[in-house]
């Protein structure tokens, strides 16, 4: 999965454990520059679940896309 594609932009995701949201793409963060260099990461804000920066690793994500607004 390519998460670099969604760096700045509004998302709406499904996490592999059936959770969704919707946020903004602040950070991307290649799998080499991870805590166990396995897998890429991305930081949601925005989101109304989660207040906060969300760290979410790719190995967590099952759907993911890109919406206007």
């Amino acid at each position: 999965m390519n998460l670099r594609q969604y760096f700045q932009r509004n998302i709406k995701v499904t996490f592999t454990n059936g959770v969704t949201t919707i946020g903004f793409v602040e950070t991307d963060t290649p799998a080499i520059d991870t805590e166990d260099e396995r897998f890429d990461e991305i930081g949601i804000t925005g989101s109304p679940e989660y207040p906060w920066l969300l760290g979410v690793s790719e190995e967590e994500i099952k759907s993911i896309e890109v919406i206007e607004e």
